[in-house]
């Protein structure tokens, strides 16, 4: 797989982890990485966005909507 081509999402409400998560996957060659602060700012993202992710980095403990409840709704 090439991942230049992977669509990624990192959901974290903390700026430090979700920029760790953000070099990681660019240092994997990952060029398309979209950032959501908790899960229902990702949901709006999702929803708005004509391509999902192929993979979602999602922190379970956040404010709104937690981890979780974000993954119930992405399923």
């Amino acid at each position: 797989m090439d991942l230049r081509l992977l669509r990624a999402m990192i959901v974290d409400d903390q700026a430090v982890p979700r920029r760790i998560a953000v070099e990681i996957l660019r240092g994997l060659g990952v060029k398309d990485i979209l950032q959501a602060e908790d899960g229902q700012d990702a949901l709006e993202q999702i929803r708005r966005s004509s391509v999902p992710p192929d993979v979602i980095i999602c922190d379970l403990d956040m404010p709104r909507m937690d981890g979780v409840e974000f993954i119930r709704n992405v399923a």
